[in-house]
């Protein structure tokens, strides 16, 4: 390296194509040599990432047909009625009386403390009721 040649630089660093040295212990500059550490090895074949493999059903998509579906079973839980929990919400749903006799008990507390949330979720609850679409704690709907 001459006098006159920039520190970092092995020549003229105006030069076309010039590039700069890095200070030592910093490597090379450019693409490393070689493929990258992160590649798959040669021959690797990857899973397709737009779905299951052929031939694989998947566990949440429709049964097929002549499969059994199980539905799950509440041994000793009683289904509630559609008219109780429909004249609850009428009389007594500002202090979520329906909720807790649906099960709904951390909602039933929220009701109680804020007057059914103030009259707007008792009001949607008792629209929901009427039009069966009310189900109880454990997902079942009313019965009639």
């Amino acid at each position: 390296m001459s006098h006159n040649e920039p520190t970092g630089y092995a020549h003229d660093p105006y030069a076309p194509g010039a590039r700069p040295v890095p200070p030592p212990g910093y490597g090379h500059l450019g693409p490393a040599p070689g493929p990258a550490p992160y590649a798959p090895p040669q021959g690797y074949q990857q899973a397709s990432p737009y779905g299951p493999q052929q031939g694989y059903q998947s566990p949440y998509g429709p049964p097929v047909p002549g499969q059994v579906v199980l539905q799950p079973v509440y041994v000793g839980v009683p289904a509630k009625s559609w008219t109780v929990a429909l004249v609850l919400c009428l009389l007594l749903g500002v202090f979520g009386a329906h909720r807790f006799y649906t099960g709904h008990v951390g909602l039933g507390v929220l009701y109680l403390f804020t007057g059914g949330l103030f009259g707007i979720g008792a009001l949607v609850d008792l629209i929901l009721i009427i039009v069966d679409n009310y189900r109880d704690s454990h997902g079942r709907p009313l019965q009639h």
